[in-house]
């Protein structure tokens, strides 16, 4: 089986994030690390600037407006790389730590 035929059942998965089983998740990390798979997170936005507008704008004023594109500008640029990036990191360590618990319990 060649490497590419290996990933072909992900090539258009799709999964949320919180039920990804860990082996799965490794098999789309190295797959993405042999140049076969590209794995994106899709973050919700208008759920995320809802929760950023409700800790930011407390009333309504002259600034309003400025400052909901500010909020806006910022999910954009900084804030959703990043938390892409954090999920990432955190499933990364979740699928690591399952596959070291059951390589430890096969060698039980």
């Amino acid at each position: 089986m060649d490497e590419q035929e290996k990933f072909k059942m992900y090539y258009e998965y799709s999964e949320p994030v919180k039920t990804i089983p860990s082996h799965r998740m490794l098999a789309i990390r190295r797959g993405e690390a042999e140049n076969i798979l590209y794995f994106l997170i899709e973050v919700q936005p208008e759920h995320a600037l809802s929760i950023l507008q409700r800790h930011v704008l407390r009333q309504s004023g002259d600034w309003t407006r400025q400052l909901e594109m500010a909020i806006d500008d910022a999910w954009k640029r900084l804030l959703n790389s990043s938390i892409q990036g954090e999920i990432r990191l955190e499933l990364k360590r979740r699928s690591d730590t399952e596959a070291i618990r059951v390589f430890r319990d096969q060698s039980l």
